[in-house]
């Protein structure tokens, strides 16, 4: 999520996140264990930063690797006709991100664009 952005709703009309549970999940869950999900918590952050509820969409799968966000994204973007899209993602990812998306959504009529997550302490000066 972009600073600014989210709060003020002006940057998109929908905000999408996959959904996953992370290995071992089952076993905690059987043993009455809660383990709060990522998804779980990215949710009730975006309601708290004043994002409406019917705008947050929470995909059914998962995926492990930049390529296969991307084509989930795709299935998205196909099956709502999402005209643009803005991909959040730590800055160290942004070019490889960019990249791998433009490749997947190039031969949609599809807008990608990707910034940086100001929330993120990585800083490429300090190197």
């Amino acid at each position: 999520m972009r600073g600014g952005c989210v709060p003020q709703r002006s940057c998109a009309a929908h905000l999408h996140f996959p959904e996953g549970t992370p290995d071992g999940y089952d076993v905690l869950k059987s043993r009455g264990i809660q383990y709060p999900l990522t998804v779980d918590l990215l949710f009730k952050l975006l309601l708290d930063l004043g994002v409406q509820q019917s705008s947050i969409v929470v995909g059914g799968r998962i995926s492990n690797s930049t390529m296969g966000e991307a084509e989930i994204v795709r299935a998205f973007v196909e099956k709502e006709k999402v005209r643009s899209l803005i991909v959040v993602t730590s800055p160290s990812h942004t070019r490889r991100t960019y990249v791998t998306f433009s490749k997947v959504l190039q031969d949609l009529d599809v807008r990608v664009q990707v910034v940086p997550t100001p929330y993120s302490s990585f800083r490429p000066e300090e190197w």
